[in-house]
């Protein structure tokens, strides 16, 4: 394989198998004109659909702003840009792009790298994806260039060994030049099969052809060791040439078969002079014996030509070359189809074509210096004179003599090339576009040999690592920017790549000046016709997100040891205050029993009041803080629910009867009669939602429930107690923070209604300690229903 082909070949590999998204954009309409892999990934488009897109499809903003943006792009004057792009599922994402303006074949065009600000992902799994599918292409591409060339070296190139040889499966690779004479080269690549007709080998007789068996190749092929076996050549003039052959296999080293050779002396000459003497001493007495002979030979191989001529009109018609014939003059005599459908016309425009006649001055140069007796060729452009059909052909002229080897015309084989004409310069385009990608990537890259040494690096390498080019010129990779601790396992993933495998890791780098850098690095080898060159490293600067990173854990540290602080402070301060508040309420108690008058004993009951809430909120507090800082214990003992509910049903009966409310309470016939749990806590619950609903309901009824809930997902008995009131309720947008801690329905609720805004928060802390689930129905204006769960033990 040229150098150029594995250039192009790397550049290819590089731009597919890229990580980063990249869109080539015409900058004058704003048209998609070529994307790789990753960004079909990105966008999640499919490619028949991506391939009619423009920018304004993808892009969010406005079209005046898209290609205001352009043209600072195309002008230089700023490459850098961050834009909202729309993908395939209606998702919006901030990207940021780096738009470089490139020249291809005279052409300005946008290369645009796509970076996705909010995620920064790996590259390393798109990578691995797409490796087969470029060795696939890859081995395609080779094999097709291979036929190609062999196609070419057996149509074009003379071979002078006087040989023929056939590979292990028979079929004939080499020819000698008396070969060819005798043969023709149609009889190169002949399946053994078809050998005896082919090739024309008979007898000495010259009138039995020989079977396959006998071939004198065969039966070198099958082992056999062939010493001058009797053969006789029918050529293409139809001149016999006798032959002695001789042949055998050709091994390997190991002894494996290669194939097989022949060898063929030519003996005419000496049989002739034979018959010339067997003639000489019976001519009178055989004369008419030997001209009955010769007409019956005539015959026979009059008859011999018209089967050859008709296998040959056969093989003419049905070829996939445009094969055609010409006189001196240029007129075309003979063609098949596949003529006429490569020039792009039919059989009706071609009669009488005259070739000297077309307008390409090089083409008729071609033709003169074949009709001058030279073999000449044609490659390039042609257009049809009747369709205007262009087409890439390649054109070989040979020139056809008489038997007086005086000239009567020429043959020509005509190959249509455009295709392969059109893959040659889209890879030439490819070429400068993934130039253009690894000189100008923001990223910085290095592309590697398989000895470690440094073949090519970026500018964006430079500006991070501080190393010019000539600097890094066959150095090692390791040595270079991993020295010191980092050395070992840099190299040990150097190797890994070199080895075939593709790697993605973070680690710290050192720039020229020792700066150290940290960054996610990825490594991809390079791997043509299965070999592999080299690979690439492909280095992330993430030093500062990393410096983020751990400035960000140790603030939260901070901040949960300030919150741990604040809890311990908090529990040990509202028992200091609860202490001295027990005093109080005790003091103004006793002050009542006292003789008082009825203005100081209302002003007493106020105290009181303001004094068990000011309790209230201090043991609210307490309990939060404890539940917060994880020093809350529950009890384990035995509880009897429906008597519970009871205690508490009566406890608050008296406070709903004062508001005019009713107040029911219903227990479910499967209700266990004692359950294991801590009853002190199971009243702190039910007395904060009863006492909520009973504040927060002005009219109608208060209902709880006590019933036996449905397994739960882990098949646990529950306990299920709801309460349900006809109270001033809460929409859905409200409930989503009812149990969130100092939190209340709205400003005007303290004031109103009085609370600390933690009785629900301790409420769910408690019931999810227990290992149930707490939840609420409510609807404003409507009423409002809590329930919550406890496991049965």
């Amino acid at each position: 394989m040229s150098s150029e082909i594995k250039k192009q070949l790397v550049h290819d590999f590089f731009f597919q198998n890229n990580p980063t998204p990249i869109l080539v954009i015409d900058p004058e309409n704003g048209m998609i004109i070529d994307y790789n892999s990753a960004a079909l990934h990105y966008y999640g488009y499919s490619e028949d659909v991506l391939r009619i897109m423009s920018i304004s499809d993808i892009n969010t903003a406005s079209d005046e702003i898209i290609f205001e943006e352009m043209r600072f792009a195309a002008k230089e004057n700023r490459t850098f840009f961050n834009f909202q792009h729309r993908f395939a599922n209606n998702e919006i994402r901030d990207v940021e792009v780096n738009s470089i303006p490139i020249d291809v074949n005279g052409k300005k065009v946008l290369f645009s790298l796509i970076t996705d600000t909010s995620f920064r992902n790996s590259y390393s799994d798109r990578l691995v994806s797409s490796k087969r599918t470029l060795e696939q292409k890859v081995s395609d591409r080779t094999e097709a260039l291979i036929k190609e060339l062999t196609f070419k070296n057996v149509l074009f190139e003379s071979m002078f060994e006087a040989v023929i040889v056939c590979d292990e499966k028979g079929k004939s690779i080499i020819f000698n030049e008396p070969a060819k004479k005798w043969h023709g080269k149609k009889a190169m690549n002949i399946p053994k099969e078809e050998w005896s007709n082919e090739y024309n080998l008979y007898h000495y007789d010259g009138e039995t052809k020989i079977s396959m068996m006998e071939n004198p190749l065969i039966r070198a092929l099958n082992g056999e060791d062939v010493k001058d076996a009797e053969l006789m050549i029918r050529a293409e003039n139809q001149e016999n040439r006798y032959v002695l052959c001789s042949g055998s296999q050709i091994k390997r080293v190991n002894g494996e078969l290669m194939g097989a050779i022949l060898v063929l002396r030519d003996v005419t000459d000496q049989k002739k002079k034979n018959y010339e003497l067997m003639e000489t001493n019976e001519k009178l007495a055989k004369r008419t014996i030997e001209l009955d002979d010769a007409y019956i030979k005539l015959e026979k191989s009059y008859n011999q030509l018209k089967v050859s001529e008709a296998k040959f009109k056969g093989l003419f018609e049905i070829s996939p070359s445009g094969i055609f014939q010409f006189d001196t003059k240029g007129v075309l005599t003979e063609y098949n189809d596949s003529f006429a459908r490569i020039i792009g016309t039919s059989r009706g425009n071609l009669e009488n074509f005259k070739m000297l006649e077309l307008p390409d001055v090089k083409l008729k140069d071609v033709i003169m210096k074949c009709l001058s007796g030279e073999k000449s060729k044609y490659e390039g452009m042609y257009t049809s004179c009747t369709s205007g059909k262009e087409t890439f052909v390649s054109t070989l002229f040979t020139p056809m003599c008489n038997s007086d080897q005086t000239l009567r015309g020429g043959m020509g084989l005509i190959y249509d090339l455009s295709e392969l004409k059109e893959k040659e310069l889209q890879a030439e385009h490819q070429k400068h576009v993934f130039e253009a990608l690894f000189i100008n990537s923001p990223i910085p890259i290095i592309q590697f040999d398989k000895t470690n040494k440094i073949a090519s690096i970026n500018s964006a390498f430079t500006e991070v690592f501080g190393y010019t080019t000539k600097e890094v010129e066959k150095k090692e990779i390791d040595d270079l920017i991993a020295s010191g601790p980092r050395f070992n396992s840099a190299r040990e993933y150097t190797q890994k790549v070199i080895a075939g495998e593709s790697v993605r890791f973070k680690d710290h780098r050192y720039g020229k000046d020792g700066k150290e850098i940290y960054a996610d690095i990825v490594g991809v080898p390079i791997v043509i016709e299965r070999e592999i060159m080299g690979g690439f490293a492909i280095y992330t600067d993430i030093t500062q997100q990393e410096k983020n990173r751990l400035e960000l854990v140790e603030a939260m540290e901070v901040a949960e040891s300030a919150n741990i602080a604040k809890s311990y402070f908090l529990a040990n301060m509202s028992h200091e205050i609860r202490t001295p508040m027990n005093g109080f309420i005790g003091m103004i108690q006793l002050l009542q029993m006292t003789d008082v008058n009825e203005e100081q004993r209302e002003y007493l009951r106020l105290a009181q009041v303001s004094a068990e809430a000011l309790r209230g909120v201090v043991t609210d507090i307490m309990d939060y803080t404890k539940i917060e800082a994880e020093r809350l214990i529950l009890e384990k003992i035995s509880v009897h629910p429906s008597d519970l509910l009871s205690d508490i049903f009566s406890l608050f009966k008296p406070l709903a009867v004062q508001k005019n409310l009713d107040m029911g309470m219903q227990v479910g016939d499967d209700v266990p009669i004692k359950i294991i749990g801590d009853p002190l806590r199971l009243k702190q619950i039910l007395s904060n939602l009863i006492g909520n609903a009973i504040k927060f309901t002005h009219q109608g009824k208060i209902q709880i429930n006590l019933e036996k809930a449905k397994p739960s997902d882990d098949k646990r008995v529950m306990l299920k107690f709801t309460i349900i009131d006809t109270g001033i309720g809460i929409n859905e947008e409200e409930s989503k923070s009812l149990f969130t801690r100092f939190s209340q329905v709205e400003v005007g609720t303290t004031r109103k209604y009085g609370g600390t805004g933690l009785g629900l928060a301790i409420c769910k802390n408690l019931v999810e300690l227990m290992g149930g689930k707490i939840c609420v129905e409510s609807e404003a204006a409507v009423g409002s229903q809590f329930s919550f769960t406890c496991p049965i033990e």
